[in-house]
């Protein structure tokens, strides 16, 4: 929030605060590293829709299309995360961020959905496995 009010010109104009190249840089980082926080944050939460997916897919008829549509998006969205240059603007390697004006609105929005669901299935997967470690060591000792 602080630095999208160091940025604004016109919204926050009666505060009288310069537009800097430093809340330029400040907002660009805090909004990265934001939206990969949040993707983080949704794949810590989103283990009971997950259990109830492959407790539903699992033996069934479609089972492998499945964890082929769910490597397909994380492979989707890896793509996407690099396509949109977002590991430049989380460590600040570009100054500004260029917008293609003739890419279609969804299309946009559709990448960073396809990074958000990437980031979650894989924060998803390592806490699985971390937890199925976690269970096998309780087990075997007692």
């Amino acid at each position: 929030m602080v630095s999208g009010i160091m940025i604004s010109a016109d919204v926050f104009a009666f505060l009288d605060i310069p537009t800097t190249m430093l809340g330029r840089r400040l907002h660009m980082l805090s909004t990265s590293w934001g939206f990969v926080l949040m993707a983080i944050h949704v794949g810590l939460h989103i283990t009971a829709l997950m259990q109830k997916l492959n407790s539903k897919m699992k033996n069934s008829t479609f089972e492998y299309v499945y964890y082929f549509i769910l490597v397909l998006l994380v492979g989707l969205g890896i793509y996407s995360f690099v396509n949109l240059r977002a590991g430049e603007d989380m460590f600040l390697v570009n100054d500004f961020k260029f917008f293609d004006y003739e890419q279609s609105p969804l299309l946009f929005y559709l990448k960073y959905v396809a990074v958000l669901i990437a980031i979650a299935l894989v924060i998803y997967v390592i806490f699985s496995l971390i937890r199925k470690v976690k269970n096998k060591k309780i087990n075997n000792k007692n």
